[in-house]
C-alpha cells in the first residue's frame, strides 16, 4: 500500500480527554488504531482493521489445529442434529460481540462494546475432553506468546463436576485480581482461592442467651463483649428468585459475592430487603443468626466450621448467642464464600499470599454432563455428552499486546498481528531516484509476500520516521541519499540506531524474518 493512496489517521499528539488516560490507550489513538465513538465504544481505523484481522487468524488457527469448525451455532442448536456417538468428537467457534454494564476505561482493555472467540467442543467421554481441553490450554498459551503477553493459568470456580480456568496477565491496570503464594505455586482468580484455616482446639461450650440492647453492627458486639470480631459469626441474608438464603461469614470477613453467585448457579443473587430479614428472623435488622431462622438454605463459609464457642445473632431483637459451634448448634451447606485478603495463608504450604491485579485473556470450562443434549450410544442407550467450552478476547487483546509491546515513541506490534512487517520510506518525496528505487523495492518485497507500506508521502524526514514509530512495524528501510550508491538504511523498530546495507541485503533480511 501506498501511504499517498491510503488514511494513516497518526496523531501527533492523543486527544485532551485521553491525556490522564493508559499509555497504550494514547497511542492506539495515535497510532491511527481507534477513534472513540461514544463514551465506551471505539470503532477500528485502517491499521486497526488489520491488527483485529490478524488476531482473529492467530485465534482462528488455534482452533482450527484441534479440528473445530467456523460456525455460529450454539449449543442448543444442535439438539435436532447430535444423534449417535459416531458424530464425536466435534468442536465449533465464531466471533462474538458482547457487552458490558461496567465502568468503562483504557480504551478497549474495558469498552462497553467487544468482541470476543467463543467455542465449544462436545465429547463421548472424559478422557477425550481432558485431552481436547489440555490441547486448547496450549493454543492458547501459543498464541498469547506470539503477542509478547506474559500469560499464567490460574484455576477458576469448580462445583459439580465443573472446572473452570482462567488464563491472566498480571498489570497494575487489571480490573480482576490473582491470589499467588511467594513460596509455592499456588496460582487461583479472586473468585475460587481459598486459604489456609487453622483447627480450634478450644472445648466446646453449652451456649447462652446475651442481652445486647440496641447492639447491631460487628464493631458494637465486639466492644460490647470486649473481644475481637474475628470470634463473631455474621449472617447475611441474599434472595435468589423466591428462595431466602443466610450465608455465614467470620466477622471481619467480606463476603465474595462472586463466588456466591458461582455456588448458587446464578447471576440473579440480591441483598434482602428489610421485610424479608425481619420475616425469616422474627426480629429487627442486626440480630439474624443460624438458630432457628425461617430460610430456605443456610450456607456456612467453612472457616465457620472450624471456629469454637462463637458468637451469632439470636433471631431475637436486642439478643445474640454465645458459645455456639457449627454441628452441635446448626448445620448447613460449607463452601468457600469469604473473601481473601493479603493476610491469609497459602491453602498448600500456610505461607504469606499475595494479591495482584490482572486481566483474564482467555477462559476455559469443561463440565462432566449436559443436559441440553442427547445422543444413543453403541450399546443403544441414549445418553449425554461431555462439553468444554473456551472464550478468549479479541478486541481487549488487541489493547494488552500494545500495552506490552510499546515506548514513548509508539507501539511495537509483534509480527503476528503488526498491520505491516516493513514501512519503506522515502527520505525526500521530490527526490525522483528515490521515489523510483524506493518503489522497486517496494514492489519486490510486495512480490515475496510481505505486507509493506511505502511512504512516498512529500512529508519531513522526521515526520515520517515519528509515523513509522506510532504505525510500530517491526522494520524500515529509508531510501536516501546512499541509494546512489545502491545502499540505503535498514532499522528494526526495538533497536535505537539503523544499519546502511546494500538494497539486496534489506530484502534478503525481511525475508529471513518473515518468511517462515
Amino acid at each position: 500500500m501506498k501511504l499517498t493512496n491510503m488514511f494513516l489517521g497518526t496523531l501527533r499528539e492523543a486527544p485532551a480527554e485521553a491525556t490522564k488516560d493508559a499509555e497504550s490507550y494514547k497511542l492506539m489513538l495515535r497510532g491511527g488504531i481507534i477513534r472513540k465513538h461514544n463514551q465506551g465504544e471505539y470503532n477500528l481505523l485502517p491499521l486497526g482493521m488489520d491488527v483485529y484481522d490478524n488476531l482473529i487468524d492467530i485465534i482462528s488457527n488455534g482452533f482450527n489445529n484441534q479440528g473445530f469448525l467456523r460456525s455460529e451455532s450454539e449449543i442448543e442448536d444442535l439438539s435436532i442434529d447430535i444423534k449417535t456417538y459416531k458424530q464425536f468428537p466435534m468442536g465449533f467457534y465464531s466471533v462474538k460481540d458482547e457487552s458490558t454494564n461496567e465502568k468503562p476505561k483504557y480504551g478497549l482493555m474495558k469498552s462497553k462494546k467487544f468482541k470476543n472467540i467463543q467455542g465449544f467442543s462436545l465429547h463421548r467421554d472424559l478422557e477425550e475432553l481432558d485431552k481436547e481441553y489440555k490441547n486448547m490450554e496450549c493454543e492458547f498459551n501459543t498464541i498469547f506468546n506470539q503477542l509478547n503477553i506474559p500469560n499464567e493459568l490460574v484455576f477458576g470456580y469448580c462445583y459439580d463436576g465443573e472446572e473452570s480456568k482462567k488464563i491472566i496477565t498480571k498489570c497494575e491496570l487489571g480490573d480482576e485480581l490473582v491470589v499467588e503464594c511467594t513460596c509455592c505455586n499456588y496460582k487461583a482468580s479472586m473468585d475460587s482461592a481459598d486459604s489456609l484455616i487453622d483447627d480450634s482446639d478450644e472445648k466446646e461450650k453449652d451456649t447462652n442467651i446475651i442481652y445486647t440492647p440496641n447492639i447491631k453492627s460487628i464493631d458494637d458486639l465486639a466492644n460490647f463483649f470486649k473481644i475481637s470480631s474475628e470470634n463473631i459469626v455474621k449472617t447475611l441474608i441474599y434472595k435468589l428468585q423466591d428462595e431466602v438464603i443466610a450465608v455465614l461469614i467470620r466477622g471481619h470477613r467480606e463476603l465474595d459475592e462472586n463466588k456466591l453467585k458461582k455456588f448458587l448457579k446464578s447471576s440473579k443473587i440480591e441483598m434482602a430487603d428489610v421485610d424479608v430479614v425481619e420475616n425469616a428472623t422474627n426480629a429487627d435488622v442486626g440480630f439474624a443468626g443460624p438458630i432457628g431462622i425461617e430460610v430456605n438454605r443456610i450456607l456456612v463459609d467453612k472457616e465457620v466450621t472450624k471456629m469454637t464457642n462463637f458468637i451469632v445473632g439470636a433471631n431475637k431483637t436486642d439478643h445474640h448467642i454465645k458459645n455456639v459451634n457449627y454441628g452441635k448448634d446448626f448445620k448447613g451447606e460449607v463452601g468457600n464464600f469469604r473473601k481473601i485478603v493479603d493476610y491469609d495463608k497459602c491453602p498448600k504450604c500456610g505461607n504469606n499470599i499475595s494479591i495482584k491485579p490482572c486481566f483474564t485473556l482467555a477462559t476455559l470450562k469443561k463440565s462432566k454432563d449436559s443436559k441440553i443434549l442427547s445422543y444413543d450410544e453403541e450399546d443403544g442407550k441414549t445418553t449425554n455428552p461431555y462439553i468444554a467450552s473456551y472464550k478468549i478476547g479479541v478486541t481487549r487483546n488487541m489493547a494488552i499486546t500494545a500495552e506490552y509491546n510499546r515506548d514513548e515513541n509508539g507501539i511495537k506490534w509483534p509480527v503476528s498481528v503488526t498491520p505491516y512487517h516493513v514501512v519503506v520510506v522515502v527520505a525526500v518525496g521530490k527526490n525522483q531516484q528515490q521515489i523510483t528505487e524506493g518503489e522497486k523495492i517496494y514492489k519486490s518485497l510486495l512480490q515475496k509476500g510481505i505486507r509493506v507500506l511505502f511512504d512516498d508521502r512529500e512529508d519531513r524526514a522526521g515526520a515520517k520516521f515519528k509515523d513509522c514509530d506510532l504505525i510500530g512495524s517491526p522494520f524500515r528501510i529509508t531510501v536516501g541519499k546512499k541509494i546512489s550508491e545502491g545502499l540505503v538504511e535498514l532499522k528494526k523498530r526495538t533497536d535505537d540506531d539503523f544499519s546502511v546495507v546494500t538494497i539486496d541485503d534489506a530484502i534478503e533480511t525481511i525475508c529471513k524474518n518473515f518468511n517462515n
